[in-house]
């Protein structure tokens, strides 16, 4: 069965910037931290990246309550709607 997963992670250039990411991600077995890096890596060649944390969303409010967050971060507040 899938699961949902938030991974945060942080690339680094040759200059020590960092740029944090957040990637969601549905997978059918528990993510290895190793593996994502080499994937970042790999398509991102101009940054080193490390995974800071994984979270699991074991409900589908808590897939919900990600996504509008995520999306109200993105889009801007004006977008989000207001829970009461």
């Amino acid at each position: 069965m899938e699961r949902m997963y938030i991974v945060r992670a942080v690339g680094t250039d040759d200059q020590g910037v960092e740029t944090p990411t957040t990637i969601p991600m549905k997978l059918d077995h528990e993510p290895v931290s190793r593996l994502i890096e080499e994937d970042l890596d790999a398509q991102y060649p101009h940054l080193k990246h490390r995974v800071t944390e994984i979270e699991e969303l074991k409900s589908p409010e808590q897939v919900e309550d990600w996504q509008h967050s995520y999306l109200g971060s993105v889009f801007g507040s004006e977008h989000s709607e207001e829970k009461e």
